[in-house]
Protein backbone atom coordinates (compact mmCIF):
# COMPACT_ATOMS: atom_id res chain seq x y z
CA UNK A 1 0.00 0.00 0.00
CA UNK A 2 1.33 3.24 -0.76
CA UNK A 3 1.06 6.46 1.10
CA UNK A 4 -0.95 9.02 -0.07
CA UNK A 5 0.41 12.11 -0.96
CA UNK A 6 0.42 15.18 1.66
CA UNK A 7 -0.64 17.71 -0.69
CA UNK A 8 -2.51 18.14 -3.88
CA UNK A 9 -2.25 20.53 -6.67
CA UNK A 10 -5.50 22.97 -6.88
CA UNK A 11 -6.09 25.57 -9.36
CA UNK A 12 -9.00 27.79 -8.92
CA UNK A 13 -10.71 30.18 -11.26
CA UNK A 14 -12.86 32.87 -10.08
CA UNK A 15 -14.94 34.83 -13.12
CA UNK A 16 -17.78 37.20 -12.59
CA UNK A 17 -20.93 36.97 -15.52
CA UNK A 18 -20.07 39.16 -18.31
CA UNK A 19 -16.40 38.95 -18.08
CA UNK A 20 -15.52 41.75 -15.36
CA UNK A 21 -13.06 40.63 -13.24
CA UNK A 22 -10.79 36.90 -13.76
CA UNK A 23 -8.63 35.41 -10.55
CA UNK A 24 -6.97 32.02 -10.70
CA UNK A 25 -5.20 30.42 -7.67
CA UNK A 26 -2.99 27.97 -8.60
CA UNK A 27 -0.89 25.67 -5.84
CA UNK A 28 -0.50 22.77 -4.08
CA UNK A 29 -1.94 22.67 -0.64
CA UNK A 30 -2.62 20.23 1.98
CA UNK A 31 -5.50 16.95 1.15
CA UNK A 32 -7.48 17.79 3.51
CA UNK A 33 -7.71 21.33 2.63
CA UNK A 34 -8.13 20.60 -0.54
CA UNK A 35 -10.86 18.14 0.48
CA UNK A 36 -12.78 20.58 2.51
CA UNK A 37 -12.54 23.12 -0.84
CA UNK A 38 -14.13 20.40 -2.76
CA UNK A 39 -16.93 19.78 -0.31
CA UNK A 40 -17.35 23.44 -0.15
CA UNK A 41 -17.69 23.69 -3.88
CA UNK A 42 -20.48 20.78 -4.09
CA UNK A 43 -22.63 21.99 -1.35
CA UNK A 44 -22.51 25.28 -2.96
CA UNK A 45 -26.07 25.84 -4.42
CA UNK A 46 -26.57 26.62 -8.30
CA UNK A 47 -27.36 30.10 -8.65
CA UNK A 48 -27.37 30.33 -12.36
CA UNK A 49 -27.90 34.14 -13.94
CA UNK A 50 -26.63 35.82 -10.96
CA UNK A 51 -23.48 34.17 -9.46
CA UNK A 52 -19.55 34.37 -10.06
CA UNK A 53 -18.24 31.55 -12.12
CA UNK A 54 -16.01 29.01 -9.97
CA UNK A 55 -13.88 26.51 -11.56
CA UNK A 56 -12.15 23.87 -9.44
CA UNK A 57 -9.82 21.45 -10.90
CA UNK A 58 -8.01 19.43 -7.82
CA UNK A 59 -5.78 16.48 -8.64
CA UNK A 60 -7.67 13.07 -6.71
CA UNK A 61 -6.90 9.85 -8.26
CA UNK A 62 -9.88 8.60 -10.02
CA UNK A 63 -12.20 12.08 -9.62
CA UNK A 64 -12.86 14.54 -12.43
CA UNK A 65 -12.36 17.80 -11.79
CA UNK A 66 -15.49 20.25 -10.87
CA UNK A 67 -17.14 21.58 -13.35
CA UNK A 68 -17.78 25.43 -13.77
CA UNK A 69 -20.73 26.36 -11.30
CA UNK A 70 -22.19 29.43 -10.29
CA UNK A 71 -22.28 30.40 -6.77
CA UNK A 72 -23.44 33.07 -4.82
CA UNK A 73 -20.80 35.97 -3.99
CA UNK A 74 -20.44 34.58 -0.48
CA UNK A 75 -19.82 31.64 -1.37
CA UNK A 76 -17.01 32.53 -3.58
CA UNK A 77 -15.89 34.40 -1.12
CA UNK A 78 -15.11 31.83 1.29
CA UNK A 79 -13.85 29.53 -1.50
CA UNK A 80 -11.28 32.07 -2.28
CA UNK A 81 -10.40 32.86 1.04
CA UNK A 82 -9.96 29.03 1.70
CA UNK A 83 -7.18 28.62 -0.98
CA UNK A 84 -5.36 31.45 -0.09
CA UNK A 85 -5.01 30.79 3.96
CA UNK A 86 -2.96 27.59 1.94
CA UNK A 87 -0.98 29.55 -0.14
CA UNK A 88 2.30 31.26 1.02
CA UNK A 89 2.54 35.06 0.94
CA UNK A 90 4.29 36.76 -2.03
CA UNK A 91 5.52 40.00 -1.58
CA UNK A 92 5.54 42.36 -4.55
CA UNK A 93 9.89 41.92 -4.75
CA UNK A 94 8.65 38.07 -4.73
CA UNK A 95 6.56 39.00 -8.29
CA UNK A 96 9.18 41.16 -9.13
CA UNK A 97 11.97 38.91 -9.14
CA UNK A 98 10.35 36.35 -11.06
CA UNK A 99 8.84 38.73 -13.93
CA UNK A 100 11.87 40.49 -14.45
CA UNK A 101 13.66 39.19 -17.57
CA UNK A 102 17.42 37.68 -16.80
CA UNK A 103 18.41 38.47 -20.39
CA UNK A 104 20.56 41.62 -20.73
CA UNK A 105 19.13 44.99 -22.28
CA UNK A 106 20.49 45.89 -25.83
CA UNK A 107 19.58 49.74 -26.53
CA UNK A 108 19.72 50.99 -30.11
CA UNK A 109 21.05 54.12 -31.04
CA UNK A 110 17.89 56.00 -29.79
CA UNK A 111 17.64 54.63 -26.41
CA UNK A 112 14.87 51.83 -27.41
CA UNK A 113 16.05 48.17 -25.60
CA UNK A 114 15.34 45.92 -28.55
CA UNK A 115 15.94 42.86 -26.07
CA UNK A 116 12.15 43.72 -24.67
CA UNK A 117 10.51 46.07 -27.02
CA UNK A 118 10.14 49.25 -24.26
CA UNK A 119 11.49 52.93 -25.34
CA UNK A 120 13.54 54.55 -22.25
CA UNK A 121 13.89 53.32 -19.40
CA UNK A 122 13.20 50.01 -19.98
CA UNK A 123 11.48 48.33 -16.98
CA UNK A 124 13.49 45.51 -17.47
CA UNK A 125 16.80 47.92 -16.72
CA UNK A 126 14.98 49.56 -13.89
CA UNK A 127 13.39 46.47 -12.16
CA UNK A 128 16.83 45.08 -12.16
CA UNK A 129 18.52 48.44 -10.47
CA UNK A 130 16.04 48.23 -7.84
CA UNK A 131 16.52 44.18 -6.77
CA UNK A 132 20.16 45.05 -7.27
CA UNK A 133 19.55 48.07 -4.22
CA UNK A 134 17.34 45.38 -1.99
CA UNK A 135 19.78 43.06 -2.44
CA UNK A 136 23.02 45.48 -1.08
CA UNK A 137 23.09 44.33 2.66
CA UNK A 138 22.15 46.66 5.42
CA UNK A 139 24.39 49.74 6.43
CA UNK A 140 25.39 50.23 9.47
CA UNK A 141 24.64 53.28 11.36
CA UNK A 142 27.10 54.10 14.15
Amino acid sequence: MTTPPQTRHVTLCVTHPGGDGHLTLDHHIPVDAADALLALVLAAPDTPDGGRHVTLHVSVPGRHPVDCIEVDDATADRVIAAMRAHMPERTYVDLLRELVDPDDCHFDHNGFCQAHGFSPPCPHAQAKTLLAALDQPAKETP
